[in-house]
């Protein structure tokens, strides 16, 4: 289950970590976390050319077209995090001081 409307700042990815663990009554729910790789993936729709690679029909507002956290650390430098670009789908490695949005899930 994803946020319908993802936040809007940008964030490290420690504050990315730390926003969705303090989410506590978002939809009703407390157990919001960073989403993994996998799963950031799983929203796109690489047939779609509007701004935001999302299906058609989808439910969100307020998607960035830009780059998405996810809670995947790259293996061989932990001081790196996965995220996505959602412009494009790509996914892309980046320092954790860098920022991001952050598109929390349960």
């Amino acid at each position: 289950m994803w946020i319908q409307n993802p936040d809007t700042t940008l964030r490290t990815w420690n504050d990315a970590v730390d926003y969705c663990n303090a989410l506590t009554t978002a939809a009703g729910y407390s157990d919001w976390r960073l989403p993994n790789l996998r799963e950031l993936q799983s929203l796109i729709d690489y047939g779609v050319t509007t701004s935001v690679k999302l299906p058609s029909g989808h439910p969100f507002s307020g998607v960035q077209p830009y780059y998405s956290w996810s809670s995947t650390t790259y293996a061989d430098d932990t001081t790196l995090a996965w995220g996505m670009h959602l412009l494009d789908g790509g996914v892309y490695v980046v320092g954790k001081t860098s920022t991001s949005y952050v598109w929390p899930v349960r």
